[in-house]
């Protein structure tokens, strides 16, 4: 049997956020840097996010250089986490749209693409995109013409731990 999906972009967002965007067309950017905060809920914030490599650690040992050089033993550590950051990344401003593919015949109304759990955690507020072709024709047109780059691309959600390659901006690990 032969199903029909239905395709949606969904912007959880505040409320001041979401209108901005509906009635002026504008989209809040971040670096990759403002989702490592840890103030953020578990849906927003990823130490990671940035990394371009993400490596556990067991039996560390913590030490600091004096001030003649030499170094000091000041702790050790049972396991950690070693995260690299790349120059490269730092400078990325991105827009995390949420992206929903669903069967048509499940979708019987503007409420069914609405995940409840992540309009409470993301700030009160959802925009549905229903026409994708039409926004990224927009999207495009206003982008080149303001002589801006970008790159769009559904995230890849891997297992960061044993991810033995480069990591890109575009890879999450699977718990998200």
């Amino acid at each position: 049997m032969d199903f029909m999906y239905r395709h949606f972009l969904i912007k959880y967002a505040k409320p001041e956020h979401s209108q901005k965007f509906i009635n002026q067309g504008e989209m809040f950017l971040q670096p990759l840097s403002f989702y490592r905060k840890e103030d953020h809920n578990d849906e927003v914030g990823d130490l990671n996010e940035g990394a371009h490599k993400v490596k556990p650690f067991s039996k560390g040992i913590l030490k600091r250089v004096l001030e003649n050089g030499e170094t000091e033993i000041v702790g050790t550590m049972t396991n950690g986490i070693h995260r690299e950051f790349s120059h490269e990344y730092s400078s990325l401003a991105v827009y995390c749209i949420y992206y929903l593919i669903m069967p048509a015949s499940d979708y019987t109304n503007e409420l069914d693409v609405i995940n409840e759990k992540l309009l409470k955690e993301f700030g009160g507020s959802a925009t549905v995109i229903y026409n994708l072709e039409k926004f990224f024709d927009r999207l495009d047109i206003y982008l080149e013409e303001n002589s801006y780059s970008y790159k769009r691309q559904s995230v890849e959600y891997i297992d960061v731990m044993k991810y033995l390659k480069k990591l890109t901006p575009f890879q999450k690990d699977k718990k998200y």
